[in-house]
């Protein structure tokens, strides 16, 4: 049977918590302004927050099989883009790619195309090992567009510094469960440390 008047409490009737509506996120205070905006922050500067809707996208390719690099330095210079090879020290015909670009088309398009060719087609793709990241603000950083499009590049392009080590970071449940403030306060202290060694050009984050 059909029937066009809502009965009392119909998921669909205006003000129902079931109604997707603008009245729900109204009657709760929420901000939807700030529940959209997906910009950076970072810290004061000139008095204001500073924010910045950019951020740089960094992916890593890892293979086997390469017994010779210099044909894919040769690709990626040929290339024009902006990346680095790493020799894998746990794989004596392992390579590891690092490409990086504010915009993730990018990597679909031209990383794609350049991985399409024979010198990358022949190889083997370990893709357990193979991942995505991007940079983003903790709401602190000095200078926001630095941190967030600048510094990486300086860091993985540096011919000074030919070691690096990649690995996931994957926070376990306990942290997201704790209040912000102590959320900051970890990630302060994980920061200093960061900078210690990096002021010490012991290692560079």
């Amino acid at each position: 049977m059909h029937n066009n008047e809502h009965a009392p409490g119909h998921p669909g009737r205006p003000g129902h918590p079931g109604n997707i509506g603008a009245e729900a996120p109204k009657a709760a205070g929420m901000d939807l302004e700030a529940l959209v905006d997906i910009s950076e922050k970072g810290g004061l500067k000139d008095g204001a927050r500073q924010k910045l809707d950019k951020r740089l996208f960094v992916q890593l390719y890892v293979f086997t099989g390469c017994a010779d690099p210099k044909p894919l330095i040769k690709l990626i210079e040929s290339a024009g883009i902006e990346a680095a090879l790493y020799l894998d020290i746990h794989d004596p015909k392992g390579v590891g790619l690092v490409t990086m670009s504010q915009d993730p088309l990018f990597f679909v398009t031209t990383v794609r195309d350049m991985l399409s060719r024979p010198e990358f087609a022949q190889l083997e793709l370990r893709q357990e090992q193979s991942m995505l990241g991007r940079t983003y603000g903790l709401g602190h950083e000095e200078d926001l567009e630095d941190w967030l499009l600048k510094r990486t590049r300086r860091v993985v392009l540096n011919r000074d510094w030919p070691w690096a080590v990649w690995y996931p970071l994957r926070r376990r449940g306990e942290f997201a469960k704790l209040p912000p403030k102590d959320q900051g306060r970890i990630l302060m202290e994980h920061g200093v440390i960061g900078r210690a060694f990096g002021k010490a050009d012991l290692g560079h984050d």
